[in-house]
């Protein structure tokens, strides 16, 4: 940044001195309440499109030591660079589930905007007490010339950048239950699952009823097939109305169907260790199974989610035909996971054969379906970009397949 910022004041030199370079920094003057919002807007501006309220307070620091800039115009300017540097934030929690992320942005936006609106109001006091503050700690006259430079000003222009951040914070410490709220009520919480699963009390001694404590944990897998398989059809449904807000749910389901995999095979375990006959042992083996091929189709959906995320954000869009192929092969899949978590549930005749049938079904289609598509991005039908995305779920698509067929033997004990 320093080296720069030297480069810089070295580059400027041959230019100082131009008419039409001074003309052009002569508009940056605070005199005037217009002149004052200008300089607070392009340095908003400019520190938006940078990135870096280093950086813009740096170039500040440059154009101030060429003499470009006065130190009332250059304060200004650090000022909307401020306000600019919270687009970093804001920018950073778009597709973020963490509410609390969202809430963060918001308070340093409105911690920011605030202060600069303050000291506006105090504006030329403001300077005033930085100007006296400054040659009080040591510093000489702001104005002073050294070889052609303002040798003094860039201090200046750091304790006033320092000055208004530790003074903010000061006088927000008093306001900050007004801020929470209000950073609450820009940014209200959604009906979500809980942050954390825990498995709820059976009230049951496994060494005691062992296969008590197995019918409870099999309704609890039956709960998270039925989180797996919402989840999946919500986020089937962003690819058609690309709605990025409702898409981003998918990062904190997928949390939780992860903490309760954990809870779940962990309470197995325990059941394990307990007595148990080798009949219980051989359920308490195919529920894990249940559960972390549940899991996985969770996984997959993350897939699914990160694909749709990519649809959005470069616009991507399908061929109808494609259209029609993504809506047909999904609700099968559907189908299938349905079929399994009711089989968890509860017995259902010829499962295991409804199971395969829908699976090799399911394969076929997707084989189908690729070689189709590939045709298409052979002819130009369809855009390369698009057409990866699709051959990409469908290879999620045939992995869930895959998921719900071991479900299925797990149900009925195969190995």
């Amino acid at each position: 940044l320093f080296f720069g910022m030297t480069v810089m004041k070295h580059g400027l030199i041959p230019i100082k001195n131009d008419p039409s370079f001074i003309e052009f920094f002569t508009k940056f003057d605070p005199g005037s309440a217009g002149g004052l919002i200008l300089c607070v807007f392009v340095g908003t501006v400019l520190t938006i499109l940078v990135q870096s309220s280093s950086a813009t307070i740096g170039l500040t620091m440059t154009f101030a030591t060429q003499g470009l800039l006065t130190f009332p115009g250059a304060m200004a300017l650090v000022l909307g660079q401020n306000i600019g540097t919270t687009i970093t934030a804001e920018f950073a929690t778009i597709g973020s589930a963490n509410i609390n992320a969202h809430r963060a942005a918001r308070a340093n936006t409105m911690f920011n905007v605030i202060g600069v609106a303050f000291m506006l109001l105090i504006f030329p006091y403001f300077v005033g007490f930085i100007e006296f503050a400054t040659m009080h700690l040591g510093a000489g006259p702001v104005g002073e010339i050294v070889e052609g430079d303002m040798v003094n000003i860039a201090r200046y222009i750091a304790n006033g950048h320092t000055l208004f951040n530790v003074v903010n914070a000061l006088i927000f410490l008093f306001f900050l239950p007004m801020l929470i709220k209000v950073a609450i009520l820009l940014s209200p919480k959604e009906d979500e699952p809980e942050d954390f699963y825990r498995l709820p009390d059976f009230g049951t001694k496994l060494d005691d009823a062992p296969i008590a404590a197995l019918a409870n944990v099999r309704s609890e897998i039956v709960r998270m097939s039925k989180i797996a398989v919402s989840t999946f059809k919500d986020t089937i449904q962003r690819i058609e109305d690309r709605d990025y807000k409702k898409l981003r749910k998918w990062k904190r389901i997928e949390n939780h169907l992860d903490d309760m995999q954990k809870e779940i095979t962990s309470y197995l375990t325990r059941i394990y260790q307990s007595e148990v006959n080798e009949s219980e042992a051989g359920e308490i083996s195919s529920l894990m199974r249940m559960t972390n091929n549940i899991e996985r189709i969770g996984d997959s959906v993350e897939n699914i989610a990160q694909l749709t995320e990519k649809i959005i954000e470069d616009n991507l869009q399908f061929a109808q035909l494609t259209r029609d192929d993504l809506k047909t092969i999904s609700e099968k899949v559907v189908i299938f996971i349905d079929l399994v978590t009711l089989g968890i549930h509860q017995p259902i005749e010829n499962f295991m054969k409804q199971a395969e049938e829908i699976g090799n079904m399911i394969n076929v289609m997707i084989e189908e379906m690729r070689q189709a598509h590939i045709s298409r991005l052979r002819s130009g039908e369809c855009g390369l970009d698009p057409g990866l995305v699709f051959i990409d779920f469908l290879s999620i698509f045939e992995k869930i397949g895959d998921y719900c067929f071991n479900i299925a033997q797990a149900v009925v004990g195969i190995k």
